[in-house]
């Protein structure tokens, strides 16, 4: 039977798919070389199977999360959907978070193939994953992952903190760094161990950035949480309206039509 979805990557079984310190330690050729690896992995995966680098839901969590999805309270109880707007003291301000239905994302796999943009050159996420953004991709993996500019697996040292056996540094403008932070002398950066250092360049220039520290534990699987690096990293993705919020909308809007069922065109449907 033909699948009008796509299925779960397997990002999160493949050998690409190490821990931090592992892509951390790296010299510049092993980065290299572990980068063009991620990219020809979700390409792969992307041309042959048609499963862009999102995580997705295998089949019965698809169906247990559109069960959820319809039978979510909105409009009663304690999980009230709408809540207070603190201006005018109305109960009238969607907030919502929820990921229920998520899973309709599956049922769209051109999303992250969708240029955004009305310029010529607009690129999509897809491109940058190609052979003509090759460097482009290198960079922006080297900066969201390997320095960790996200903050997805490590933290700042403060001032009053001491160093701890895991940490890296990174150098920031001087004009950009907040104070409180733990920074460290340009000699002292120079007497570390290179594991400490991988993020930096080989001459350190201290009349211009200060030496951050960063924490970071042991083990840290780089994915799920690198990818956003995808999203936020290689440019504007296309994203669908949230699902819970359209259902909302709908059972508000049409609860005055008299019959069961009501067919709703929604432009953003698809």
């Amino acid at each position: 039977m033909k699948k009008y979805y796509y299925e779960r990557s397997k990002l999160l079984e493949s050998e690409v798919n190490i821990a931090f310190e592992e892509l951390l330690w790296m010299d510049d050729i092993q980065t290299t070389k572990w980068i063009d690896s991620l990219r020809e992995f979700i390409l792969r995966e992307w041309d042959m199977y048609g499963i862009p680098p999102t995580i997705g839901q295998n089949t019965e969590t698809l169906k247990k999360n559109f069960h959820k999805l319809r039978d979510y309270p909105l409009h009663q109880g304690s999980k009230q959907f709408l809540t207070k707007d603190e201006d005018t003291g109305e109960y009238d301000v969607i907030k919502n978070y929820n990921k229920f239905g998520s899973g309709v994302n599956q049922f769209f796999p051109t999303m992250l193939k969708t240029k955004i943009g009305v310029k010529k050159n607009a690129t999509s996420i897809y491109d940058y994953f190609t052979d003509d953004y090759r460097d482009k991709f290198q960079k922006v993996i080297r900066r969201i992952l390997k320095r960790d500019s996200m903050y997805n697996w490590s933290r700042c040292l403060l001032d009053n903190e001491e160093l701890p056996e895991n940490f890296f540094v990174v150098q920031h403008k001087k004009s950009s760094v907040e104070s409180g932070y733990l920074t460290l002398s340009k000699s002292e950066v120079e007497n570390l161990n290179n594991k400490h250092t991988t993020n930096l360049p080989k001459e350190l220039d201290d009349t211009k950035y200060k030496f951050l520290v960063h924490r970071f534990k042991l083990r840290q699987k780089l994915f799920p949480a690198g990818i956003q690096a995808f999203r936020l990293g290689l440019g504007q993705p296309a994203v669908n309206f949230p699902p819970l919020t359209a259902r909302y909308l709908y059972e508000k809007y049409t609860k005055h039509i008299p019959q069961d069922v009501v067919n709703v065109y929604d432009p953003s449907a698809g």
